[in-house]
């Protein structure tokens, strides 16, 4: 009774071992995006464009994408122009997915909420408001490649890593509103 115990401790534990698949993903720290990158900037993403370029490990899983960002801040490097181009790559809709590759999607337009507050102050008040949240700007630690363009630093399987959404302050106080 013992032995069928063990072996079933046993199993119990190898089995989910054969149905799940990882890969090893190295944390960057700043420090070491910023040394390994040609450039860092601030930049707000301008448009999006398919590109011809094909992710080599998986040929046909992944489109590449030309984003094109306004570079509101160089942090180390040279930047030829106020825009520059930024490689990498998206699911490929038509293929399914497999080994979870880090991808980057950049957000292009403003956020429209409707948003409605009760309850400020004393006396409960009904508050309506429509809030534009502007399209954030990103912090991009990138290498240069071919054509002028760029890519993450830590390659296009873990390009999120090496992208930081810049947070901004919440656009408004709800306190300061008035009614409408």
């Amino acid at each position: 009774m013992k032995t069928i115990k063990v072996l079933l401790s046993i199993c119990t534990l190898l089995m989910p071992m054969t149905c799940l698949q990882a890969r090893a993903i190295r944390p960057w720290s700043y420090a070491e995006l910023t040394a390994a990158a040609d450039v860092v900037v601030i930049g707000k993403p301008l448009s999006n464009n398919d590109a011809n370029d094909v992710f080599q490990d998986e040929p046909g899983g992944y489109i590449g994408v030309n984003t094109e960002f306004h570079v509101e801040d160089t942090i180390k490097g040279t930047v030829a122009a106020e825009k520059l181009t930024v490689l990498h790559f998206k699911h490929n809709p038509s293929v399914g997915y497999s080994d979870g590759m880090l991808i980057v999607n950049f957000i292009l337009k403003e956020i429209t909420m409707d948003a409605r507050f009760q309850g400020l102050g004393k006396v409960p008040t009904p508050l309506a408001t429509r809030i534009e949240i502007p399209p954030p700007e990103y912090l991009l630690f990138l290498k240069r490649i071919s054509n002028g363009r760029y890519e993450p630093v830590t390659g296009q399987m873990n390009a999120r890593l090496s992208v930081r959404e810049v947070d901004r302050p919440f656009p408004f106080d709800p306190y300061l509103l008035e009614k409408k």
